[in-house]
């Protein structure tokens, strides 16, 4: 037996409390434009394609525009570490910095 002999049923059997979700028990805020139809991005020409989603993604969790637009051009930034900072409470502003790269050299996506 891998788990402790008191609990009734190993770990990946059990039931999660209603109410928590995930592994924290925070309410994800993140992706609230992920629907079953798909997701909302901004198309417009001067963003590509995955440019224009990652800049939709920041949008939804909360970013200004003006920042979601330039942390969206910018690939060393790691779209899914912002928006875990911002999962466990994070301000946006400081998500920003925490996540900013330590290097000048800009690298486009």
């Amino acid at each position: 037996m891998s788990y402790r002999s008191h609990e009734s049923e190993p770990p990946h059997k059990r039931r999660r409390p209603k109410g928590i979700a995930g592994k924290s028990g925070a309410t994800a805020v993140a992706n609230p434009a992920m629907t079953p139809e798909g997701t909302s991005f901004d198309t417009r020409p001067e963003f590509g394609a995955v440019v224009g989603w990652r800049r939709g993604r920041l949008v939804a969790a909360g970013f200004a525009p003006d920042l979601a637009a330039r942390l969206a051009r910018d690939c060393r930034i790691d779209l899914h570490a912002v928006l875990e900072l911002i999962d466990r409470g994070c301000p946006p502003a400081v998500a920003a910095r925490i996540v900013a790269p330590l290097d000048a050299d800009f690298r486009p996506c």
